[in-house]
């Protein structure tokens, strides 16, 4: 068993309420340890152009700038239908199930039209099901196949953006992913030799990137007096960032150490209950409201 199956039992052990979708996370993670096929065909030196750093700077996300070409988008459909495959074997709720199997007919059958909607899905998070094709698939179900896919194969993409970040003078202090454009789901504090600094996490790709550490990162508001916390009784490295201006949330993981199941945001769907019952509203995309 890899370390982070490892750690996903772990955490089940102590939050056994969330067992049906960590056995779904499990199956994806086992999918993709396996994929490495799949990778990212983006060559480094395409991220290294004038271009592409002068974009950065003007706070243009990397694939706002440089489109994925054909060989990556058949990648993807690809490692999408290994997903759907795998997940309609496992022992799932049967409406996964069924869902897998619709959608790894379609990426096997019509790779055409797969490939049409994982670029409508980075281009605009979303994707059209009113073709016949796709009339009976359940949106919420596709868009976790094809992100859970696209992180993976842009992980080589993410890594070169990270390594800009951190080692030029380069910095990104926007509230959406450098790399795809979407709003963050998560947060992390981090220990650095200014002290504690704030990650965010991209609810799609799942890219990290440093922003400030007080703030709203939806609306930017920095008003302290309009920042609270909701912390969770036992719930110990955790917590819920608000801001009664836009009446967003943010969810903080506030130590180090277990950010691949922690970060991952279905280990800590119990605090996105707590928060929207408190009045507050999620604006990063989750993937895993299915």
């Amino acid at each position: 068993m890899s370390q982070v199956l490892s750690a996903i039992e772990k955490w089940v052990e102590k939050h056994p309420y969330l067992d049906e979708i960590a056995n779904l996370q499990k199956v994806m993670v086992a999918t993709l340890e396996e994929a490495t096929h799949a990778e990212s065909m983006l060559t480094g030196a395409m991220f290294e152009s004038k271009e592409m750093e002068s974009e950065l700077k003007r706070g243009i996300p990397a694939l706002k700038t440089i489109s994925i070409n054909d060989a990556e988008v058949e990648a993807t459909v690809v490692l999408v239908r290994t997903i759907a495959e795998a997940l309609s074997s496992s022992s799932l709720p049967t409406k996964m199930n069924e869902q897998c199997k619709k959608i790894h007919a379609i990426a096997s059958e019509e790779p055409e039209i797969m490939g049409g909607l994982i670029k409508q899905v980075l281009t605009e998070n979303e994707v059209d099901l009113e073709e016949l094709t796709l009339a009976s698939v359940d949106r919420g179900v596709l868009m976790y196949v094809i992100w859970n896919a696209l992180s993976h194969v842009l992980h080589p993409i993410k890594t070169i953006i990270d390594e800009k970040l951190q080692t030029s003078s380069l910095k990104w202090n926007k509230e959406y992913c450098p790399v795809c454009g979407q709003l963050p789901g998560m947060a992390q504090l981090v220990r650095t030799s200014k002290g504690r600094e704030r990650n965010l996490v991209c609810g799609c790709c799942q890219m990290q990137w440093r922003y400030k550490r007080m703030g709203c990162p939806y609306c930017k508001n920095d008003k302290q007096k309009t920042l609270n916390i909701i912390e969770l009784e036992g719930v110990k490295n955790l917590r819920i960032d608000t801001c009664d201006k836009c009446k967003g949330y943010i969810k903080t993981y506030t130590d180090e150490g277990n950010e691949q199941v922690i970060l991952s945001d279905w280990s800590t769907l119990h605090l996105d209950l707590v928060g929207k019952n408190n009045g507050y509203q999620r604006f990063g995309y989750q993937l895993y409201g299915i």
